[in-house]
């Protein structure tokens, strides 16, 4: 990651899209430039094209960043539409190092929108579901422990590895959103 990358990530869309403006801006004026200053100006331009590729990248992925996180708190209709919503939390709330995470109902209801009951529905129903093969339960229980005894929620188990393979086989998206290998109800 290059320096201008690590200050990009801190900066607003808009503060994005103000610098990419700047760097165009610095580019057009080194082009007028490059008549009268030969290789000097043509190396500054390459860095200045570069800082500004990097800026562009950073703007495109900010923007897809934000519309996925409002997508994520937005109501959701359809039962598949909400499944896709809790795969996508489940997705984004594990790390490089876990390929399981736990959504627990809290956690459902507040990325689909939806009551506590119907939050455990929809648990016990991915769990048993056999096209959500990424899913299954995890029930809710007492544990021993050197201290006593602490309680496991009812929660929704994701192996993060399955969903993100399952996700980018079209036939078992298909299959999940139109219930059948074909397509069609």
């Amino acid at each position: 990651m290059t320096e201008t990358s690590a200050l990009v990530e801190d900066m607003t869309r808009s503060e994005l899209e103000d610098r990419v403006r700047e760097l165009e801006d610095a580019v057009e004026d080194l082009r007028e430039l490059t008549g009268k200053r030969g290789a000097e100006t043509n190396q500054r331009m390459s860095s200045i094209e570069k800082q500004l590729e990097d800026v562009q990248t950073a703007v495109s992925a900010h923007g897809e960043q934000l519309s996925a996180i409002a997508d994520v708190g937005g109501k959701k209709t359809s039962k598949d539409e909400k499944i896709t919503a809790i795969a996508t939390f489940a997705m984004r709330k594990s790390d490089a190092n876990s390929t399981k995470v736990l959504v627990d109902a809290g956690e459902m209801q507040g990325c689909v929108d939806c009551s506590r009951r119907y939050a455990y529905d929809l648990i016990d129903d991915l769990a048993e579901d056999d096209r959500a093969e990424w899913a299954s339960l995890q029930k809710a229980e007492s544990v021993p422990t050197h201290k006593g005894h602490r309680e496991k929620k009812k929660a929704l188990r994701v192996n993060v590895d399955v969903l993100q393979e399952s996700s980018q086989d079209h036939e078992v998206v298909n299959k999940f959103t139109t219930r059948s290998p074909t397509g069609g109800a």
